[in-house]
């Protein structure tokens, strides 16, 4: 049961929308709304909530610097791939994972320790990190500060 100490899960193969973006990341909400958008004129169905994954750090990176990427679940989940171009978003197949994971209540503030917690877990449980952390937006993307519920997740595998 997931809960706000980090746990490990087996996350299943996916199929998803996603774009990647350099800057800031403070245009994720913008970036979900035209991935949803791009979806819906192209019949498909979202199969989960949006997921940031950060290829650079959340912590001490210019936002200029700052790459990310996201994605969203479709429904449909079969394989399937499709590049993503300048104007709109690509499809691509996730395989099967282990993930550290963990779920934040609150203001973004917190996530250094919950970071550093999660951290922890990964070397204490005897793991190195498989992929850059993950958040999944469990809140709308326009929810209040302190009432956004996020999963974090690290991709890890066994040392």
């Amino acid at each position: 049961m997931l809960g706000f100490e980090p746990v490990l899960v087996k996350l299943p193969a996916q199929t998803v929308a996603y774009r990647t973006r350099s800057g800031t990341f403070e245009k994720i909400p913008e970036v979900a709304a035209e991935v949803f958008l791009w979806m819906k004129e192209n019949g498909h169905t979202p199969g989960g909530p949006p997921v940031g994954v950060f290829h650079s750090s959340p912590f001490g990176v210019p936002p200029e610097h700052q790459k990310w990427e996201l994605q969203i679940p479709l429904k449909n989940n079969f394989p399937m791939e499709l590049p993503e171009t300048e104007t709109t978003p690509g499809v691509k197949r996730l395989p099967e994972r282990e993930a550290i994971v963990q779920l934040h209540s609150g203001i973004i503030e917190d996530y250094a320790a919950v970071y550093q917690r999660m951290f922890a877990y990964v070397a204490k449980g005897g793991y190195r990190l498989a992929g850059p952390p993950e958040e999944v937006y469990h809140s709308p993307m326009d929810a209040p500060p302190e009432q956004m519920k996020i999963e974090i997740r690290f991709p890890v595998i066994k040392r």
